[in-house]
């Protein structure tokens, strides 16, 4: 018995443990800042993959 109790007292300190990492986040407003993250990063890869790819086809493109 000394074993479940122990597994349920890990559990519960678990779960207050992702309930408190979740208020955290709510209140720092970590899902915006992380949307924020994610499209400045997709807009600054796309010229990026637009120049190596312009790069690559000038390479392939030149008959030798």
């Amino acid at each position: 018995m000394s074993l479940l109790n122990h597994y349920c007292h890990r559990g519960r300190a678990f779960w207050s443990w992702i309930k408190l990492l979740w208020q955290r986040g709510d209140e720092d407003g970590m899902t915006i800042l992380a949307g924020h993250l994610a499209y400045i990063s997709l807009l600054s890869l796309v010229p990026l993959i637009a120049v190596i790819f312009a790069l690559f086809v000038s390479v392939t493109s030149r008959p030798y």
